[in-house]
C-alpha cells in the first residue's frame, strides 16, 4: 500500500504556487466588469433593433430610405429577420430608396458609382435564388424600381441614370464565383446588356467619334461587366486559364464588321472623356513609348484571343482593326504586331500570304513587315539596355522573338504559299532599316538576330 500510495503521489502534479494561480487567473479569466459591459452593450443593441423593428411599416420604410446602401448592407448581416425584411422591402417597396441628393447630377463621380456597388452587394446578400437567371432577373427588377423612383422624384434633366453605374451594380451583385462556369455568368450578364444598354450598343454601327461621351460610358460599362482583369481561382490551373474567353464571347454577339470597332472602343487610346479613334492614322511625331502605349492594350487583347481562336479569325480581326476608322500608319501596325505576341503575329502574316493575290505573295510585303518588326524590336531593346526607363508595352515589344513569329508563320501557311526568298528579303530590308535608324553599330545587333532565323528557314526548305 505504501508503494502504491507513493506512486500515486508521484503521478499527481505538484500543488500550484500562489503566484502561478494569480498569473493563470490573469490569462484565462477576464475581469467581470468588461464582460458585464459587453453584455449590456449587446442587450442595448438588441433592444434598439427590436424597438426599430417595432415601428410602423411606413415609418420604418421612410427611415430606411435615407440610409445609404452600405448601412443597409450591414443591417442585413444582423439577423435573418432583418435580411428577410430587407428582401421584401427591396422587391416590393423599393421605390422609397433614392440615390443620395448630392449625387443626382450628370457629372457622376466615384461616390455615385460606389453607391451602386454597395447596392449590388446589398441585393446579393438579401436576395437568394437557386437559379442564376432568376436571381439576375430579381436584381434587374430592383434596379428598375430604383431608377423609376429617382426619375419620379426629379426632373429628367436633373437626374441621368448611367449604365456605368448599372455595370457596377451587377458586377457586385453577380460576382465571378457565383456560378459553375464563366459561360453561365456571361449569358446572364449579356441579358442585362441587351435589356439595359442595348440602345447604346448601337453606337458600334455609327461613325466613330460622333457621340464621345456615350462611347466612353459604353467602354467603361463593358470593361466593368466583362473585361475587368480577374485572376483565376486558386484551385484552377493557371496554364489552362483562358483570359480571352469573355472577350471572345462578347465578340460572338456582334457581326464581323463591328468586332474591330468593339476592340478599339474597349482597348483603344483614350484622352479625357473621348476615345482617340484617329490616333493611329494621324501623321504626327510620337516617341517610342507613346507609340507603344497607343496600341498596347489592343495587342494584349488580341494575344488573349489568339490562344483559342483560329488563325483566320485573328487575321480577319486584325485586318479590320488596322482600317478602323481609317487605314493605320505602318509604324502603328508594326507596333501592334509586336505587342500581340508571336502566335497572333504569325497568324496575321500567314493570312496575308494566303489571302493576298499572287503578286503580293511575290512582293516584299510580308518580308517588309518582318524586317520592320525585327528592327523596331531591336530598337526597343537597345533603348532598354542603354538605361532608359521603360515599362509595360516597351518590354513586351522588346522581348518579341522574330524566330517564333517565323515558326508560327510556317505552321499556319500552306506549303505552296511560302514567299520566295523570304529571309533574304528580310535580311536585306532589315540591314537598310537598321543603318538608317542606328548606324553601323545598330546594324551589327540586328544582323546577329538574322543568323538563327536564316538557319531555321534553310532547314525548313531542305525538309
Amino acid at each position: 500500500m505504501e508503494g502504491k500510495k507513493s506512486s500515486l503521489q508521484f503521478c499527481q502534479s505538484p500543488p500550484p504556487s500562489p503566484g502561478a494561480e494569480q498569473a493563470e487567473g490573469l490569462c484565462h479569466c477576464p475581469d467581470e466588469e468588461p464582460v458585464r459591459r459587453s453584455c449590456r452593450l449587446e442587450e442595448r443593441k438588441r433592444a434598439a433593433l427590436g424597438a426599430f423593428r417595432a415601428l410602423p411599416c411606413e415609418i420604418l420604410q421612410f427611415v430606411l430610405s435615407f440610409l445609404p446602401a452600405r448601412s443597409l448592407s450591414q443591417l442585413a448581416l444582423v439577423s435573418s429577420g432583418w435580411r428577410s425584411f430587407l428582401q421584401e422591402w427591396l422587391q416590393l417597396r423599393s421605390t422609397a430608396w433614392i440615390v443620395s441628393p448630392a449625387r443626382r447630377f450628370p457629372g457622376h463621380g466615384d461616390a455615385f458609382y460606389d453607391e451602386y456597388t454597395e447596392l449590388g452587394i446589398l441585393c446579393r446578400r438579401v436576395i437568394a435564388s437557386p437559379a442564376l437567371p432568376l436571381r439576375v432577373h430579381a436584381f434587374w427588377s430592383v434596379l428598375k424600381r430604383i431608377e423609376r423612383a429617382n426619375l419620379s422624384h426629379h426632373e429628367p434633366d436633373q437626374y441621368e441614370p448611367s449604365f456605368v453605374a448599372t455595370a457596377n451594380f451587377f458586377k457586385a451583385a453577380v460576382p465571378l464565383n457565383c456560378c459553375r462556369s464563366p459561360g453561365e455568368r456571361f449569358e446572364a450578364m449579356w441579358q442585362i446588356v441587351r435589356d439595359c444598354i442595348g440602345d447604346d450598343y448601337l453606337l458600334l454601327h455609327q461613325p466613330a467619334g460622333r457621340e464621345a461621351a456615350r462611347e466612353t460610358d459604353l467602354r467603361l460599362a463593358l470593361r466593368v461587366l466583362f473585361l475587368s482583369p480577374s485572376p483565376p481561382a486558386r484551385h484552377a490551373n493557371t496554364a489552362r486559364f483562358d483570359r480571352g474567353f469573355l472577350l471572345r464571347a462578347l465578340l460572338s454577339k456582334l457581326p464581323e464588321p463591328q468586332q474591330a470597332a468593339l476592340i478599339f472602343l474597349c482597348y483603344g487610346p483614350r484622352s479625357g472623356d473621348a476615345i482617340e479613334w484617329n490616333r493611329p492614322c494621324d501623321v504626327v511625331f510620337c516617341t517610342l513609348a507613346q507609340m507603344a502605349h497607343v496600341v498596347a492594350e489592343m495587342g494584349m487583347a488580341i494575344e488573349a484571343l489568339a490562344r483559342n481562336s483560329t488563325p483566320e479569325s485573328i487575321f480577319n480581326l486584325v485586318r479590320r482593326l488596322t482600317k478602323t476608322p481609317r487605314p493605320w500608319l505602318p509604324r502603328y501596325e508594326v507596333t501592334l504586331l509586336l505587342t500581340m505576341g508571336p502566335r497572333a503575329a504569325g497568324a496575321v502574316l500567314a493570312g496575308y500570304a494566303v489571302t493576298a493575290p499572287e503578286a503580293m505573295r511575290e512582293s516584299r510585303f510580308i518580308s517588309t513587315r518582318m524586317a520592320q518588326m525585327l528592327s523596331l524590336a531591336q530598337l526597343y531593346k537597345s533603348k532598354l539596355t542603354s538605361g532608359e526607363q521603360y515599362t509595360g508595352p516597351i518590354l513586351t515589344a522588346a522581348s518579341m522573338d522574330i524566330l517564333q513569329v517565323l515558326q508560327h508563320f510556317f505552321r499556319f501557311v500552306p506549303e505552296d504559299a511560302h514567299p520566295k526568298n523570304l529571309v533574304d528579303d528580310v535580311a536585306t530590308q532589315a540591314f537598310f532599316l537598321a543603318f538608317n535608324v542606328g548606324g553601323t553599330h545598330f546594324v551589327g545587333h540586328v544582323m546577329d538576330v538574322i543568323n538563327p532565323i536564316l538557319h531555321y528557314y534553310q532547314g525548313k526548305l531542305n525538309v
